[in-house]
């Protein structure tokens, strides 16, 4: 078994030669015969044990056990306990999800004080065909059909080539125990339902099954390489940003006939949108759009997704709308989320030449009322633009001028203390503030980025 555990690992460029590995040393058969395959192999392992305290003296029996085989097989051994139960109280989450945060928090923690640069574990093909059934269950692609990786990040699987008969005939073989944890019998969880329930009927039509699934897998793994490369291509003619990073950056799409419409469109918006936390239903949704609708919002938990006729943009959701900033007459600067502005008083007499651009905004300064206010856009706001006699809408005054929808969203006003709006933040100043032929002191405000 370790010559073929060797081949695995060179074929699928694991690790190298001799290199420093961390294992999650549990003390059950798997991970067992993991640090001592990897061990007899050469390489230099470091184990790491996490004490869960979820079933009383087993728990202490397991790491009991762990203590002795590192110290009989002189392997450097890390120990930690944790308050399981509690901790996932705390956060309100299962049992399972809290020791696996725990569990990894933990293994990273260790990588990085050790200069460990590969986390071992010790999945197996038995394993891999247990995900698959419960993506299956789920609902799933072909991400989830193919299953585990071999290599995911600095994190190997090097016992993907084997099944869990093998590990146990590997460990006989060298006369090693090792102890059993009593909740894998349990069929409370779903993983253990399907390992106890129903790979073993499998099993009666096909006994070679882990093995069979284990080549199907590998051909999805093949197929899902030929998909990604066609998603890439077809993404190139979709993505219209010249700068950005999938999954955690604003994102400008394309919406026309050919690029909703076409074999497959629903996949490829999918593989996009899903990276924002947006699900089928939602994707499904958007693409029942008419072409040319516009105003249409899907948010995720992090994100909002904005249809505007022949465009899409994916920003990050704002997550107060009611958030203010202050400003006082002596402030000099302000920051609002990504934006900044500069703040200045200046006598008019020394101010020779009037700056006209758009981001720099010129107030008599006696006509102002302290602190100003400085928050989003909302329904119904109101102002009296420079050059007109009346108020009207932002939302109208920002049409007028062909902002996008998304945009509009965004957009800051600056508002006086008796909560009249005095600039469209970069767009236009109120004409009741502006400078006369009476004003002696100017109030500056440069717009500096967003």
């Amino acid at each position: 078994m370790e010559n073929k555990i060797q081949s695995f690992i060179t074929q699928n460029n694991l690790l190298e030669p001799h290199g420093k590995v961390l294992v999650g040393l549990s003390g059950g058969a798997d991970s067992v015969a993991l640090i001592l395959v990897l061990k007899s192999l050469g390489y230099n392992v470091v184990a790491a044990h996490c004490n869960f305290h979820l079933r009383g003296e087993e728990s202490n029996r397991d790491e009991s056990f762990v203590r002795k085989l590192c110290d009989r097989e002189k392997i450097e051994l890390q120990v930690v306990d944790f308050q399981t139960e509690n901790y996932a109280q705390e956060h309100k989450i299962s049992i399972e999800m809290a020791a696996r945060e725990l569990r990894y928090t933990y293994f990273r923690k260790i990588m990085d004080s050790l200069s460990i640069p590969t986390l071992a574990v010790a999945h197996h093909q038995d394993d891999q065909a247990e995900t698959m059934f419960i993506n299956l269950v789920r609902g799933t692609g072909i991400h989830g059909i193919r299953g585990m990786l071999p290599k995911n990040g600095d994190v190997i699987r090097p016992f993907l080539c084997v099944t869990k008969n093998e590990i146990l005939n590997y460990l006989k073989s060298r006369g090693q125990d090792f102890v059993l944890d009593s909740t894998n019998l349990l069929n409370e969880y779903k993983r253990n339902k399907i390992r106890s329930e129903v790979i073993p009927v499998l099993k009666e039509l096909n006994p070679s099954i882990i093995q069979t699934l284990s080549q199907t897998m590998s051909r999805f793994r093949e197929v899902e390489l030929l998909y990604e490369e066609r998603v890439r291509e077809i993404c190139k003619d979709l993505i219209l940003d010249e700068n950005y990073e999938l999954g955690s950056s604003p994102l400008l799409l394309k919406r026309t006939e050919s690029t909703t419409n076409f074999p497959g469109a629903k996949s490829v918006w999918f593989e996009i949108l899903s990276l924002y936390g947006f699900n089928e239903a939602q994707v499904s949704d958007y693409l029942n759009l008419p072409l040319y609708a516009s105003g249409k919002v899907f948010y995720s938990d992090k994100w909002s997704l904005l249809v505007d006729r022949e465009t899409v943009r994916i920003t990050p959701v704002i997550s107060d709308d009611s958030k203010c900033v202050y400003i006082n007459q002596s402030d000099k600067y302000i920051s609002f989320d990504e934006a900044m502005i500069e703040i200045n008083s200046i006598h008019k007499e020394e101010y020779r030449i009037l700056e006209k651009e758009p981001n720099i905004a010129l107030f008599d300064l006696e006509k102002l009322h302290f602190p100003l206010l400085l928050r989003r856009v909302q329904q119904g706001d109101k102002f009296v633009p420079f050059g007109m006699e009346r108020k009207k809408l932002v939302s109208d005054f920002l049409t007028d001028l062909k902002v996008p929808l998304w945009d509009k969203k965004r957009q800051l006003v600056l508002c006086s203390a008796d909560g009249d709006i005095i600039w469209v933040v970069g767009r236009r100043i109120s004409g009741l503030h502006a400078l006369d032929s009476s004003t002696s002191k100017i109030f500056r405000l440069k717009f500096l980025q967003q």
